[in-house]
């Protein structure tokens, strides 16, 4: 007897997920190099630069839990 409750599959992201965790993961790159530059005349972008920083760290944590390999 079934309760109705299916389990996921073990990897519920797909290529497409990871080609895209990729892509933002360069945007980011790209973010944190023009913040240097924006530091190096004088903005403060010390609050964008450390979002920027933190969603870096949570795409490669999912990076790594999903695609250990990639």
């Amino acid at each position: 007897m079934s309760n109705g409750f299916v389990l996921p599959p073990v990897n519920p992201l797909n290529a497409n997920h990871l080609a895209d965790i990729n892509k933002a993961l360069e945007a980011i790159k790209i973010g944190l190099q023009q913040a240097e530059l924006a530091k190096r005349v004088g903005i403060d972008v010390s609050k964008r630069e450390e979002s920027l920083r933190e969603m870096q760290a949570k795409l490669e944590a999912i990076k790594q839990v999903y695609f250990p390999n990639e």
